[in-house]
């Protein structure tokens, strides 16, 4: 016995091929928005490690004798690098998860 196959207009093929194309694009848009989100997320944080430890030197050599805005300054590098690894081990976790998925 034949199988019966729909044959469907070429309008309506290219159609479908077309909005493959878009959610492919769509998708590398997407991954490069969350690598922008990560790139510029990691920056502040060394910015914020950066800023503590001149904080902290000033403060030494004596040129800073502002002690309180050199511990807020510390603290804040130290709070921003805790959240960033904490969401680094969330990723890995997931992606760790996604691998023992079987399809």
């Amino acid at each position: 016995m034949m199988n019966n196959l729909p044959i469907q207009p070429v309008d309506m093929v290219s159609a479908r091929i077309n909005s493959g194309r878009t959610m492919e694009t769509q998708a590398s848009s997407e991954q490069s928005s969350f690598g922008q989100w990560l790139k510029a997320s990691i920056e502040s944080v060394n910015q914020m490690q950066q800023a503590g430890d001149n904080a902290a030197i000033k403060l030494v050599t004596g040129e800073n004798s502002d002690i309180h805005g050199t511990m807020i300054a510390m603290q804040k590098a130290s709070t921003s690098m805790s959240l960033m690894m904490e969401v680094r081990n969330k990723i890995i976790n997931a992606y760790e998860e996604i691998k023992r998925m079987q399809f």
